[in-house]
């Protein structure tokens, strides 16, 4: 991603007069390569079950802090009988995934009262949360920008959260409004766009 256009790696070229990159940059933009994110792992097992012991559509959070389990949800589906549970775990671990199982499943009955749950899936998300050191919540339209068109979005500028990813959005698409506002030059992109 470079000022004016995006480089795709068939090697076609994509002329673009702002951009946007909502994900990490390091191997997106020249002048960040050296800046690669560190990553957690998330892991995500689904179960059907017979019950719901949250009846509202929430997440759960497991708040005993030697629990391996985050949190847990409910489907959003109430009309089936048989519901989908699914389990978060942001810990590291080094289970094996029958061993993960049976663990999650001791925890979910001592914790949560759940003992009729039975395994669907996993799911090991290898980039799930970004491993920041200056963790912050809030950051200026001007430190979204790396040049002169493009602009960074999400969770990697501020914290590891949905809401964080956000934020940075927003911050990113005002920054963008503020060029427009006050670059003459580009007020051919607002009539194009509106």
């Amino acid at each position: 991603v470079e000022e004016g256009k995006i480089t795709l790696s068939n090697g076609k070229l994509i002329p673009s007069h702002l951009t946007i990159v909502a994900t990490e940059a390091s191997g997106l933009i020249p002048n960040l390569r050296d800046q690669e994110t560190e990553w957690r792992i998330c892991d995500t097992l689904y179960f059907e079950t017979d019950t719901r012991s949250i009846k509202d559509n929430l997440i759960g959070l497991i708040t005993d802090p030697h629990a391996l389990i985050n949190n847990i949800a409910y489907n959003l589906s109430t009309d089936r009988k048989v519901g989908t549970l699914s389990v978060t775990i942001v810990k590291e671990h080094t289970l094996e995934k029958k061993d993960l199982i049976d663990k999650v499943q001791m925890e979910l009955k001592a914790l949560c009262g759940i003992s009729d749950c039975r395994f669907l899936k996993r799911y090991q998300i290898k980039r799930a949360l970004p491993k920041l050191q200056n963790l912050k919540y809030g950051l200026p339209p001007s430190e979204t920008k790396i040049n002169s068109t493009v602009f960074l979005a999400g969770d990697v500028l501020l914290n590891g959260s949905l809401n964080a990813a956000m934020l940075a959005g927003e911050q990113a698409a005002l920054g963008i409004v503020s060029l427009l506002e006050e670059s003459p030059d580009l007020d051919f992109l607002i009539s194009e766009y509106l």
